[in-house]
């Protein structure tokens, strides 16, 4: 653990990478604790509505580990994780304007972006992180990134609970989703590194490295 944050000192976009993800899952386990009694409680949704809900976003999920690596190959590395993460990120605040109009419309757009773009931006992340970090180090590194993004989860659940408590619903469900979105800013701008390879991520018949590590 302690090599793989040494790692992040040198390679300052490895922790860019990692505070991205993090603010991620910190947004959506923030949203993901309160979304069932929100769709239930606030928006009056059917137990038949929402678990179809879990379908589009596994049906979209699913659509994404088919097309990530033509995407990737066709954007470039860099595009997409720049890309995807706030996409990602920005259709969370699809939640809380469900309570407006249009909730079941507004929850499978939100579903089928969320799934989607998460994935691509999973893929294309961990194939840049391991581009970046020399293979005698990558465990001690993922060992490391996991670490903080797993835990990212239960705080956010928690903090999540107690926030609504204090704001309602509709206030919690928009700062977690500004939250991620703020945070997948750190990868918006130019991300190149040194010992990155030029667009579209480099390799045979435009694959990303990744997916040969």
């Amino acid at each position: 653990m302690r090599e793989g944050l040494g790692t992040f000192r040198e390679v300052p976009l490895l922790g860019r990478l990692a505070l991205a993800t993090a603010a991620l899952n910190i947004g959506g386990a923030g949203l993901g604790a309160l979304y069932t009694l929100y769709a239930y409680r606030t928006l009056e949704l059917s137990p038949f509505e929402v678990g179809a809900l879990w379908g589009v976003n596994s049906a979209a999920a699913l659509t994404a580990v088919a097309t990530a690596r033509r995407v990737v190959g066709r954007l470039g590395l860099h595009r997409s994780i720049a890309l995807f993460a706030p996409v990602a990120a920005g259709s969370l605040l699809l939640i809380p304007a469900a309570s407006l109009a249009a909730p079941l419309l507004l929850f499978v757009v939100y579903e089928l972006i969320f799934g989607y773009c998460a994935t691509v931006w999973s893929v294309a992340s961990a194939t840049l992180q391991q581009r970046l970090v020399p293979t005698e180090r990558l465990g001690r590194v993922i060992a490391f990134s996991r670490t903080v993004s797993i835990l990212a989860v239960p705080v956010g659940a928690l903090v999540g609970g107690v926030t609504a408590g204090l704001w309602g619903l509709p206030g919690t469900l928009t700062g977690f989703a500004l939250l991620a979105l703020a945070g997948t800013a750190t990868v918006t701008g130019r991300i190149r590194h040194r010992t990155d390879t030029d667009d579209p991520a480099a390799s045979p018949a435009g694959e990303p490295a990744g997916d040969r590590a």
